[in-house]
Parts: C-alpha cells; sequence; structure tokens
C-alpha cells in the first residue's frame, strides 16, 4: 500500500516566526518544540504543568490557530519504521524505546508515536492494540512522554488527516477511537476531545472527534474502550503464552488438526506473537523421545509451512523464531547430547518444506550470533 509523505507544515500554516525564536501565538515555537510536542505554556498559567504525566492541560485546543506540531519528515520515518515493525512482532514497548533513544533524544519518542499510529492504521486490530498500548507505557511505564505531548500527537495526527486520507480511508474512525482510548487510559484529558476547535472545512478531523466523543459518552464507554479494538490478548504474560503455544503444538502432535490450531490461533488474537510457535517448534522436536522424534518434526515442519501460506506467519516471524533457536542451542541441548542435530535435521526439513532457505537459515544464525556478541 503506498503512504502519504507527509512533512513539514509551511510557515503560513503556523504563523510567522517569532523574532527570537520563542513560542507565542501564532508562532512556530522554539526550535525542536514541534518534534518534541511540548506546546505554547506559560508558567504563570494555572494550566502549565512542567511534565508530571498524571497532569492534564484544560485550555481549548486550536486547529485553526497557535501552535501545531508539524507531521514527520521522511527522513525521521525511515529511521523510526523498522522498529515499529518490530515492535508489532515483539510487542516490547522497552525494545522501542530503547531503540529510539539510541537515535536520539526526544524527539524520536514523538517520531515513533506519530510512525506507529500511522502504519497501525494500515494494519490490523492487534496492531492498533499494541500503539495503543505503547503511547501508555510511554507515559505511565518508561515516563518518556507527558499528557501534552500525546495531546500534540494527536493534534498533529488530526492537522494532517486529509492527507493521511489518501492511504487509509477510515483514517477518521481509527484516530477517533485512538483518541477515545487515550482518554479511557488517562493518557489524555476529556477536554481534549470536548474543547477541539477543529476548521470549519476540517470535515475528517470533525468526524475523528465526533466518533472519540460517541465513545467516551456511550454506556460505561469507559470500560468498553479497554477493547476498543476488539483485541483482549495483546497484554497477557509472556509467560502465559509461551505456555499456550506450547500447549497448541501438543495438541496439534495428537491430532494432525491444522484446522484446529489455527482456529486456536485465531482465538488467542496475538498475532504479534506468532513468532513464538516457530520457536516453540523447535523446543517441542529438540525435547521429542527418540522414537517419536522423526515424525514430530515432520509434523512441525509441515504445520509451519501451512501457518506460512495460510498468513498466520510471516516472514520476519519465521526469521525471528529460528533466530532464537540458534540464539538458546546452547541451552536447549543441555539434556539433549544430539540436540544440535535435530535442530540441523528440522531445519534441513524447513528448507524442503519451503518455509525457510538455506539462506534465510544461515542469516538467522548470524544474527544470533551477533547478538550474544552483543551482549557479551
Amino acid at each position: 500500500m503506498g503512504r502519504a509523505s507527509l512533512t513539514h507544515g509551511s510557515a503560513s500554516a503556523q504563523g510567522s516566526a517569532k523574532k527570537n525564536g520563542g513560542g507565542g501565538k501564532y508562532t512556530w515555537g522554539n526550535l525542536g518544540d514541534e518534534y518534541l510536542g511540548i506546546p505554547e505554556s506559560d508558567k504563570g498559567d494555572p494550566n502549565h504543568s512542567d511534565g508530571d504525566a498524571s497532569v492534564h492541560t484544560t485550555s481549548e485546543y486550536r486547529m485553526d490557530e497557535g501552535h501545531h506540531t508539524s507531521y514527520l519528515p521522511n527522513d525521521f520515518r525511515e529511521d523510526v519504521e523498522p522498529i515499529i515493525k518490530e515492535y508489532f512482532n515483539s510487542g516490547d514497548s522497552g525494545d522501542v524505546l530503547e531503540s529510539l533513544q539510541k537515535l536520539g533524544e526526544g524527539e524520536f519518542i514523538t517520531a515513533g508515536l506519530l510512525t506507529g499510529l500511522s502504519l497501525a492504521m494500515e494494519r490490523h486490530r492487534a496492531e492498533r492494540e499494541l500503539i495503543s498500548c505503547l503511547i501508555t507505557d510511554f507515559v505511565f511505564e518508561h515516563k518518556v512522554a507527558n499528557s501534552a505531548m500525546i495531546a500534540e500527537t494527536f493534534q498533529a495526527m488530526l492537522y494532517n488527516i486529509d492527507e493521511l486520507a489518501t492511504d487509509i480511508p477510515e483514517v477518521a474512525t481509527f484516530l477517533g477511537r485512538f483518541i477515545a482510548r487515550a482518554v479511557a487510559d488517562d493518557v489524555i484529558a476529556p477536554a481534549f476531545v470536548t474543547s477541539n476547535r477543529v476548521q470549519d472545512d476540517a470535515v475528517r478531523a470533525d468526524e475523528a472527534l465526533s466518533i472519540a466523543h460517541k465513545f467516551l459518552n456511550m454506556k460505561h464507554g469507559y470500560s468498553r474502550l479497554e477493547n476498543v479494538w476488539g483485541v483482549d490478548g495483546a497484554r497477557r504474560p509472556i509467560a502465559y503464552l509461551r505456555e499456550k503455544m506450547h500447549d497448541l503444538l501438543e495438541e496439534y502432535v495428537l491430532s494432525s488438526d491444522v484446522d484446529d490450531l489455527e482456529k486456536s490461533l485465531k482465538e488467542l488474537s496475538v498475532p504479534h506473537f506468532n513468532h513464538e510457535l516457530v520457536y516453540q517448534t523447535i523446543v517441542y522436536s529438540i525435547e521429542a523421545k527418540p522414537d517419536t522424534r522423526s515424525v514430530v518434526m515432520e509434523k512441525m515442519s509441515k504445520v509451519i509451512g501451512r501457518l506460512e501460506n495460510d498468513g498466520f506467519l510471516s516472514d520476519d516471524q519465521i526469521n525471528m523464531g529460528l533466530t532464537r533457536a540458534f540464539a538458546d542451542l546452547e541451552d536447549l541441548c543441555l539434556d539433549v547430547p544430539d540436540g544440535k542435530q535435530v535442530f540441523q535435521e528440522l531445519t534441513s526439513l524447513a528448507v524442503q518444506d519451503k518455509w525457510a532457505t538455506d539462506v534465510t537459515v544461515e542469516m538467522a544464525r548470524r544474527r544470533s550470533s551477533s547478538t550474544l556478541v552483543a551482549q557479551a
């Protein structure tokens, strides 16, 4: 799918620059504010906050005057997009933060959120749930963002909603849900929805805010917004998900019913974590009893090939599962002297069944070696 290439807004869109570069009404604000998401404020203003994530501003939001956060420049997006895509596979917000901080300072936090929002809108419910969780984690768990920064991020999305609609026709619906969820999660104040003043011709922005308002005012709206994306598995503990994946494979080995396995994966509703299934097939094969191992390996290889063909596994997830197995191979083989040989036989079956190639297997081995060196 193509994607709108949104860059900085022009000076005319944001007012004339103030002589000394400082913030103020109809100005650009201080250099870097457009990325940091810092709204104009006056420390004498009772609504001013020094960054406490729990403090919301209650001043009126405007799209047609004052400060606007510009959308993301292309060079920022090129750096940040792979990080967000990796997050869609791993679900680890801590890894996202670490990767963004390696790129630079606070502007990359906003860059991550802007990129995450637009990418999630182009994908599926699970990815949208993950971005809602990422926003909350950045504020409350990692404490690298506050409510003002999140509000400015959403304001940037509203301000550029027409351009986003070129590639994401449902952008108003998605953005409205994201905003409502952020209010329900106490990340931004309800005033962002109730007091946001849009331009008269900003039809999509007004629609997004109306959708957010509708969700927030429905009966038990705040509780229902916890499941606004129809996904309840994204935040389950990793240990639980690993155990569940292992159990699904165990049931499959006994029944050989791939359709039932796929149905269970849909119900589990954590597609970003399906790489664990690749890893678990390797673990299961290594740990299988010698007299059943060849049958188990054949079944495991066949099911991964089927899951890939049916869209349950991406190439990235297969590569991630293989890389993790290579990295953990010494530990996996502690109680299985011929475990490495089993793994080699399984990768040969993977090539034979066409869910991996010799090249992808070798690349996974090299990536695991690089990871181990980095951790040493």
